[in-house]
């Protein structure tokens, strides 16, 4: 019969890892959900375990000994494959809901306007939407797809394009019927702006469209999609809209575009999953599904 394997402590060796990925006990400790000082001790614990330092403690944080490195390479591999086996094998032992991660504006202003078309042609699968601004890591959470706004790849993962849109003026009719009409993209220098926090959509707008008279001196900054979508309803100002998101409430007359003119975004909407997860039958169906829904 064999010896068992002789293992350190498999908590501290899991609160080792994130600490040297992040070279931070605090960062760690927010990854883990527990204290700082947990974090420490159970460091601590293997140090004492291995008789050997894993971290140097410096004024300006943390980083990792000689042996702290050869250590940091010996378990982060297992660790990744241990936690990806664990969530295959929990979504085998729990077939819920498909679970979609995706940005707020997209999925308010997109996805759930059409998702009961996808009910009714697969009544069989239900859909968990997570809509957040935080970066999905996919082989460590328990997440089936997502729809991310970018240029295409990012490691590990399967991307199909699904979109791209152009950046269009919109504003509220209210707004137009206020003020003196917008005749020429000049004109907008009377109008206040609405923007998201960097300018760069605007300007990249306004080269385009011949506009070097309007500047920033009446404008609202929004860190949120959905909040300046809102304000321009509310007749705030104008705003540059992303065009497949704004198409239904200009079509419905809730919002106006007052120049056609459409500056292209460097960035693209994609359908993603983890690749060694890219034929699972509910992924596939939903990923068909939104490649379809897209072209209608």
């Amino acid at each position: 019969m064999e010896a068992g394997y002789a293992l350190p402590p498999l908590l501290a060796v899991r609160v080792f890892e994130v600490a040297a990925r992040h070279l931070s006990f605090t960062a760690a400790a927010q990854e883990l959900f527990v204290t700082p000082g947990a974090v420490s001790r159970q460091v601590k614990q293997l140090e004492d375990y291995f008789e050997v330092r894993l971290f140097n403690r410096l004024a300006r944080g943390l980083e990792l000994t000689e042996e702290g490195h050869f250590y940091f390479r010996v378990v982060q591999q297992p660790l990744r494959q241990l936690a990806e086996g664990s969530s295959q094998l929990k979504r085998r032992g729990r077939e819920g809901p498909l679970r979609v991660t995706l940005i707020p504006s997209f999925a308010v202003h997109w996805l759930v306007p059409r998702l009961d078309r996808f009910y009714k042609s697969r009544p069989g699968i239900d859909v968990l939407v997570d809509a957040s601004f935080r970066s999905v890591d996919f082989s460590r959470e328990d997440m089936d797809l997502g729809i991310r706004l970018g240029e295409g790849f990012w490691p590990g993962l399967r991307a199909d394009l699904l979109m791209t849109f152009d950046w269009v003026p919109v504003c509220a009719p209210g707004l137009l019927e206020k003020n003196k009409p917008l005749q020429e993209p000049n004109d907008l220098a009377r109008y206040p702006l609405l923007s998201m926090m960097t300018r760069d959509i605007w300007l990249g707008w306004l080269k385009m469209a011949g506009a070097d008279q309007v500047s920033f001196e009446r404008c609202t900054f929004f860190n949120d999609f959905n909040v300046m979508f809102q304000a321009a309803l509310d007749g705030l100002g104008v705003a540059l809209g992303r065009s497949n998101l704004v198409g239904a409430d200009v079509a419905a007359g809730r919002l106006v575009q007052p120049f056609d003119i459409a500056f292209p975004s460097r960035t693209a909407y994609y359908v993603v999953c983890a690749a060694e997860r890219y034929h699972h039958p509910k992924i596939a169906a939903f990923r068909e599904w939104l490649l379809q829904e897209a072209d209608v």
